[in-house]
């Protein structure tokens, strides 16, 4: 087919063959451009499309409304987006049933076959309404991902609407293959529920909230809901830390404020209360989330973020204060994945989020309970932060291996004593080698023990300092380095000098040793990372446990008499 079009000057009409569409042309007489902007062509398409479409009356009217259907559809993607949770109507259309945006394709695409460019009208529609409006995801990040391995993190959140409606063998087959729970609405039944699964820790806090975990729970801070109230917000937010086998985590689990009060004004024929009590609670919302993230953003250990968010990923609220997290279902999840059910609507509005160093496996939804709310699940990888050393010393390969090792006061190796369930490691240093676990209270031979250093402290001298108690202390004076490599015991440290191994007493701030007042003769200007790794043998293998990780009980030089557990 070929298009007719004027030249610039519109003294003349050139036509423009098939293969030539989009290409550059001038007019072979005057030699001007011919239609530099495309949108010539373009229109002078569309109007022999519609002629030919034309021919009946039917096919004038499936033709101008192919191409409105187009157009409405692509108006309603950028409202959502762009106005959602800022304006009331696009508010209701983020949780409304945005399904019926899909109902014009079934009645237009029949109409339109035949005609290719209007059924693609038609088709591109659907496609925008399915994906970008209705929240369809490939999943296909999740193809990179590789499978499961040893020591990945199972999470799921569930909103659990009072628990009393919850099928509760249903329920049991869900958690069994995962290692944290973290549950809003916890009242009253899930409590009495998780607090009677045995290898489960359980910490039940104010707000509705609970968390259940299969590795010991260090702490629950709660943020104070009084600052949540006084931004007129009903959200409650607690960050728990856990003491995983790949090392701490901090889950925050969050239950924030819902826009239910305005629609409630609206379905009750109440529009302009409805309307002002939308705007407002909009406004308490984003305020909410503001502070919400902020304490989030208070723990200092690989950080997730799970929960009854109240709103969806195309949520402006959402994208500001939770946009830069990387939600699991939108990067591996495969469908809608629907949450709250509320008749003929469905919209995902419970997330699990994860920040820098995780690697989402697998995300789904799971089956339903007898909640309201679906159950959110994901597999989680912890990979590290990407990094660089600031510097590392010469001679030696990082990670470093210090074997035999016995770190810190008292420290010794013979009979010890497991405090819960403790994993059991193929290689020291590698989370990933997980293999079977020690059962509480079972005693287990410590062979030796090895000190893995992934990045050496590194500490600037600023002033002359010596250790005059070793003789073979050198003067150390301004500028030199010292790379620490490990805690010999007594405020003494394993340290690399001048390529050699040196022990040297701290003349610089570390760990517990930290006085603000003090003029340390030493700066730190880079964090020592290492742990602690005991070897024992079980059926005739070779096993480790990452002492830093694990509830253990081992005995001490200072006091020989047998390990004991801390009384729960």
């Amino acid at each position: 087919m070929s298009i007719v079009v004027s030249c610039a000057g519109g003294e003349h009409e050139v036509r423009l063959a098939k293969g030539r569409f989009w290409a550059s042309a001038r007019c072979p007489k005057c030699r001007r451009p011919v239609d530099p902007t495309r949108l010539k062509r373009i229109r002078a398409w569309l109007s022999d499309r519609y002629l030919r479409s034309a021919r009946t009356r039917l096919g004038r009217i499936v033709w101008a409304s192919c191409w409105a259907y187009l157009g409405i559809v692509l108006f309603s993607w950028g409202f959502l987006w762009t106005m959602g949770d800022r304006v009331w109507p696009a508010t209701i259309a983020l949780f409304g049933p945005r399904w019926l945006l899909l109902l014009p394709a079934f009645v237009l695409g029949p109409l339109a076959i035949g005609q290719r460019a209007v059924l693609s009208a038609v088709v591109v529609a659907a496609l925008v309404v399915l994906g970008p409006v209705m929240g369809f995801q490939m999943g296909w990040r999740g193809w990179f991902a590789g499978g499961s391995q040893p020591g990945d993190l199972r999470v799921v959140t569930f909103n659990a609407e009072g628990g009393l409606a919850i099928d509760a063998e249903r329920f049991e087959e869900l958690i069994r293959d995962v290692d944290v729970v973290a549950i809003q609405e916890c009242n009253p039944g899930i409590p009495l529920l998780l607090e009677s699964l045995e290898g489960w820790h359980f910490e039940n806090s104010r707000g509705s909230l609970c968390l259940a975990s299969r590795f010991p729970i260090g702490r629950a801070d709660q943020q104070e809901h009084e600052a949540l109230r006084r931004a007129g917000g009903s959200g409650w937010v607690i960050r728990y830390r856990i003491d995983t086998p790949s090392g701490p985590i901090e889950l925050t689990n969050v239950h924030l404020d819902t826009p239910r009060s305005g629609f409630e004004q609206l379905r009750r024929g109440r529009i302009p209360e409805g309307i002002e009590e939308m705007g407002s609670n909009s406004i308490t919302r984003d305020l909410e989330s503001r502070r919400a993230r902020r304490w989030a953003n208070d723990g200092n250990d690989p950080r997730l973020i799970v929960g009854d968010f109240n709103m969806p990923t195309e949520s402006a609220i959402y994208r500001r204060h939770w946009g830069d997290l990387t939600n699991a279902y939108s990067t591996v999840g495969v469908g809608f994945g629907h949450t709250r059910y509320n008749g003929w609507i469905r919209v995902r509005i419970d997330h699990i989020l994860t920040g820098d160093g995780w690697r989402t496996v697998s995300s789904r939804v799971g089956p339903d309970l007898g909640s309201d709310h679906r159950p959110m699940i994901a597999e989680l990888r912890w990979e590290g932060v990407s990094s660089s050393l600031v510097l590392s010393p010469p001679g030696l390969v990082f990670p470093y291996r210090s074997e035999p090792a016995c770190p810190g006061e008292g420290c010794s190796y013979g009979e010890w004593l497991a405090c819960d369930y403790v994993p059991l490691y193929e290689t020291p240093g590698d989370p990933s080698s997980r293999r079977e676990s020690l059962s509480p209270d079972e005693r287990f031979e410590v062979e030796t023990g090895a000190v893995i250093t992934d990045v050496p402290g590194v500490v600037v001298v600023k002033e002359s300092a010596r250790a005059p108690w070793v003789e073979t202390s050198p003067a150390f004076v301004p500028g030199d380095t010292l790379y620490v490599l490990g805690y010999a015991g007594d405020g003494f440290f394993d340290t690399w000098y001048h390529g050699s191994f040196l022990e040297v007493e701290a003349f610089w701030s570390w760990e517990t040793h930290v006085d603000p007042d003090e003029a340390f003769a030493g700066e730190v200007i880079q964090e020592r990372e290492s742990s602690f790794w005991v070897r024992l043998e079980r059926a005739g293998l070779e096993r480790w446990v990452w002492v830093d990780s694990a509830s253990v009980a081992a005995p001490s030089a200072i006091d020989p008499g047998p390990p004991g557990c801390p009384e729960k």
